[in-house]
């Protein structure tokens, strides 16, 4: 059995680098994101801050919210 890598949209993911990535179809309004973070595609940031290293993927959304260093979040997940 043959296994073959269909998402494309995660081989088009920028690399990590010392300035925050944001998707292009992420929302990030009055937040602070620290170095090597990234937000995935979809996702909603709003009044919130990240620490360095850490990241969500795709459509989290993340409102009035600290989120430490080193924290990674998961897909979908509604923060507050």
């Amino acid at each position: 059995m043959t296994l073959t890598y269909i998402n494309q949209e995660a081989r088009k993911r920028k690399p990590l680098s010392p300035e925050p990535v944001i998707d292009e179809t992420a929302v990030v309004q009055r937040s602070r994101l620290g170095e090597w973070t990234a937000v995935g595609a979809r996702s909603r940031m709003m009044e919130s801050t990240m620490d360095d290293y850490s990241y969500c993927v795709d459509e989290a959304i993340i409102h009035y919210a600290k989120i430490g260093k080193f924290c990674n979040i998961a897909s979908h997940v509604c923060i507050n």
